[in-house]
């Protein structure tokens, strides 16, 4: 009887354990929060383009998501080698439904219009994000 009680305590610790790599709310928002440099895309037809620019539209190759809902532009210059700088032009951006991030601007309403991306992964310091289009971000240490 005790083998079995043992081996019940076991599977229940096993079922009850936490989601690995789930976020959800405040900890999936903190987590976002920081500087992220695209490294690659991936295209629905499985082309991929190497440090890929034009994630919304400015020609940028990666975002800072600052904790006050502003966003930051991020390019990669053209020096030897190549090395990422964050843009003075500030944006918004929101988590929405829990898995996607709408980046733009504020309308009259009090709304965020722009883009919206799912996020398809969060971890180990990369950001995988797409609409169709997937770009995958690492986290700068810059």
């Amino acid at each position: 009887m005790k083998k079995l009680n043992w081996l019940l305590a076991c599977i229940l610790l096993v079922a009850c354990g936490d989601d690995e790599g789930e976020l959800e709310g405040d900890t999936l928002r903190n987590s976002l929060v920081g500087k992220w440099d695209a490294y690659i895309s991936i295209g629905p037809d499985g082309g991929t383009h190497n440090f890929p620019n034009d994630i919304l539209l400015n020609y940028e190759h990666g975002f800072q998501l600052n904790a006050d809902g502003t966003y930051n532009p991020r390019y990669l210059d053209s020096e030897d080698p190549p090395t990422f700088y964050t843009s003075d032009i500030e944006h918004h951006w929101e988590l929405v439904d829990e898995n996607k991030i709408v980046f733009g601007d504020y309308d009259s309403a009090g709304e965020i219009k722009g883009f919206i991306y799912e996020i398809v992964q969060l971890k180990n310091d990369e950001l995988w994000i797409g609409t169709g289009l997937e770009y995958r971000l690492k986290k700068a240490t810059d």
